[in-house]
């Protein structure tokens, strides 16, 4: 059963999320700015903002979907 250990800010209007395939990572997207946060997942399940990315090329509005993939 999922437990709360923490909270954790995002940029307005959270609509998805996914985390990386090892489970490090986790990715914020958000319907208001338009932009993906980013956070490290701590080993007790905690948050550490990594930082934000604005995926889409300028002039375009409506950010829909994530998906994340890695290379090894």
């Amino acid at each position: 059963m999922p437990t709360i250990v923490g909270n954790a800010t995002t940029d307005p209007g959270p609509i998805d999320l996914v985390a990386s395939p090892d489970g490090h990572s986790l990715f914020v997207e958000t319907g208001a700015n338009d932009v993906v946060d980013s956070f490290a997942v701590q080993a007790d399940g905690t948050l550490v903002a990594t930082g934000s990315a604005t995926p889409e090329p300028a002039g375009h509005n409506g950010l829909e979907g994530i998906a994340v993939g890695f290379s090894f």
